[in-house]
Parts: C-alpha cells; sequence; structure tokens
C-alpha cells in the first residue's frame, strides 16, 4: 500500500523528536560523567592532602616536651597551618590546617608530655591521645626538618 503525505509528514516528526529527546539524554549523561570525573579528582587530591597532614600531626605528636614548647603558637609548615597550644601545663594541643583554610583544623590532637622534674635521672614518659583510633607509637622518636619542609620520623625505642 502506498504510504500518503500525512502519514510520511508524521513519521518525520516522530524520528526528529525521538531524535531530540535521545540527544538531551547524551548531552545530559556526558556532563554527569564530567562531573562524576572532577569528583573523583577532587577526592583524590583531598586524600592525598589528609594523609600529608596525618604524616605532619603524627611527627609533631612525636616530639618532646621542650620541642613543643618551641613550637607554641601558629606556623607555617608546607602546605599546612600548624597551631600549637598548650591549655594544660602538661597537655600541648596540635592542630593542622590547610594554608588556604587556616581557620579550619583538618585534623587536631592532644598530647601529654609529663613535667620535667629536676634531677631526674631518667626521661620523662611520653604519651599521645589520639582523636581517632591508631596503631601504637613508640614513645620517643627523632624528627628531623629538611629545608623542603618535609618531616622524617626515625623512632628509637629503647628497651630496659
Amino acid at each position: 500500500m502506498p504510504i500518503s503525505r500525512r502519514q510520511r509528514g508524521a513519521v518525520l516528526l516522530e524520528v526528529l523528536i525521538a531524535l531530540t529527546v535521545l540527544a538531551t539524554a547524551g548531552s545530559a549523561l556526558v556532563t554527569l560523567l564530567d562531573r562524576a570525573v572532577a569528583a573523583q579528582v577532587a577526592a583524590r587530591e583531598s586524600e592525598r592532602r589528609i594523609e600529608s597532614a596525618d604524616r605532619l600531626l603524627t611527627a609533631l605528636s612525636l616530639l618532646s616536651r621542650a620541642d613543643l614548647e618551641q613550637r607554641i603558637g601558629v606556623h607555617r609548615v608546607g602546605e599546612f597551618i600548624v597551631r600549637v597550644e598548650r591549655p594544660e601545663p602538661t597537655l600541648f594541643r596540635v592542630a593542622i590546617a590547610a594554608a588556604e583554610t587556616p581557620l579550619e583544623a583538618m585534623l587536631v590532637t592532644v598530647v601529654y608530655r609529663a613535667p620535667v622534674e629536676v634531677g631526674a635521672t631518667s626521661p620523662p614518659i611520653l604519651s599521645t591521645a589520639r582523636a581517632f583510633a591508631r596503631p601504637s607509637i613508640p614513645p620517643t622518636a627523632h624528627l628531623s626538618v629538611r629545608p623542603s619542609a618535609r618531616l622524617s620520623v626515625r623512632p628509637s625505642v629503647r628497651f630496659s
């Protein structure tokens, strides 16, 4: 049977509508994929920053009482702002923030350091209280700072 002009026009209109719907769905899918890739990149960068801040916080929490007293205040270390406070005579609060947002702390810990007794023959016992569960940290460590502002920790555990 021959197709009438009216039927051909309706088929053409249906094809145009279908192509428009397909193009709209395709552009929405491309936009969604672009946002997902951007979110993944941002999450990787955020995770890298948190890991770097955690390494710095671990290194600072291993410092002795005298070293922490020298660092009281706000200091820039690489891409971070470090704030060391002493709310109590034996407690030190150490907070790490990104340099771009210095008022928003990324990581915070409170470190206990026993008071230094005059005439003591053995070093005071050091302990740390982390804001989240972590594996045990050696009681003492040597902290070395290079000009690149990277910190490295070399644990030295003494057994008696």
